[in-house]
């Protein structure tokens, strides 16, 4: 999965501390903030990466906004979603 927030560097791959290990990972692409961003990803380069090995098929993609721990509320809205 990939995240707006917290305070890891770009592309920095965080293990996921939920399922078996090395089933997941969180790859960091943004500090947390406001305004509009845009945002390209290599999902090919990015498994390999993550996972040392070829890519398989997508079979989802979920999107997803947690603001339990700011005492806020996200306005939120994704346009222009390409799948390539």
């Amino acid at each position: 999965q990939y995240a707006w927030g917290g305070n890891h560097g770009r592309k920095q791959i965080i293990p996921s501390p939920y399922g078996p290990s090395g089933q997941g990972v969180t790859i960091a692409l943004r500090t947390a903030g406001t305004g509009s961003h845009a945002e390209s990803v290599d999902l090919s380069e990015d498994y390999m990466k993550a996972f040392g090995g070829a890519k398989g098929a997508l079979v989802g993609l979920a999107v997803s906004g947690d603001s339990d721990d700011t005492n806020s509320i996200i306005r939120a809205a994704i346009g222009n979603l390409h799948l390539e």
